[in-house]
């Protein structure tokens, strides 16, 4: 298996792991924080109220978009297309706030119009509930969530809330971890080639082991 998102838990400043992050990972554990805080209005909603948010979602294009856009915005637009969509009434503000290099206004867009054509968004709000039934904290701790089976993990730097390698090492037999320098939460949209070449090298690397 192979994911490129596995959120963090704050780590005590008195953890024996601190001492084996990097500055990035640090940095990463901070953003984590900031994002736990102030950017999960949007899930608490999913996770409490999914039928009333999936109907809201489903009942035009519009909102939609707007719901997509839900965070706030922090800083400047990164390009002309940032502003022109902030300009517009925010339209895919995820795709502004959760990206290192913010993608062009058309593929937000045509992103948005797939999720209406195929009527997949409130339906795929209903994942989030399964979280209420434990916490981060259980979920790096109780060893009843651990993966046995190997599998390797893609780490953006702009990604909203990542767990650094120390961590992500509690949850299984991890085999493969990479760290990129750009790239946020899309990654499959925003670095494609590089997550590609994850997954090669990943699967590469774990075959043997899944055949044990």
């Amino acid at each position: 298996m192979h994911i490129n998102f596995m959120p963090a838990v704050p780590l005590p400043e008195d953890a024996p792991e601190r001492r084996e992050l990097k500055p990035h990972e640090e940095r990463a554990l901070k953003k984590a924080q900031a994002f736990s805080e102030t950017g999960r209005g949007y899930a608490i909603m999913h996770e409490t109220r999914p039928g009333t948010i999936g109907i809201v979602v489903g009942s035009s294009p519009i909102a939609l978009l707007a719901w997509s856009q839900s965070l706030p915005f922090r800083g400047s637009a990164k390009d002309a297309h940032a502003d022109l969509a902030l300009r517009n009434h925010s339209v895919g503000e995820k795709f502004l706030t959760w990206t290192d290099e913010t993608p062009p206004l058309d593929t937000i867009l045509a992103i948005c119009t797939m999720w209406w054509i195929r009527d997949s968004y409130p339906s795929s709000i209903w994942a989030y509930p399964d979280e209420l039934q434990y916490t981060m904290d259980e979920f790096h701790q109780d060893a009843k969530y651990r993966l046995d089976k190997p599998f390797g993990i893609s780490s953006f730097k702009e990604e909203i809330n990542m767990a650094p390698k120390v961590m992500a090492q509690r949850n299984g037999n991890l085999q493969f971890f990479r760290y990129h320098e750009k790239g946020g939460h899309f990654a499959a949209i925003e670095q494609p080639e590089l997550l590609a070449k994850d997954l090669q090298d990943c699967f590469t690397q774990i075959w043997c082991f899944s055949q044990e």
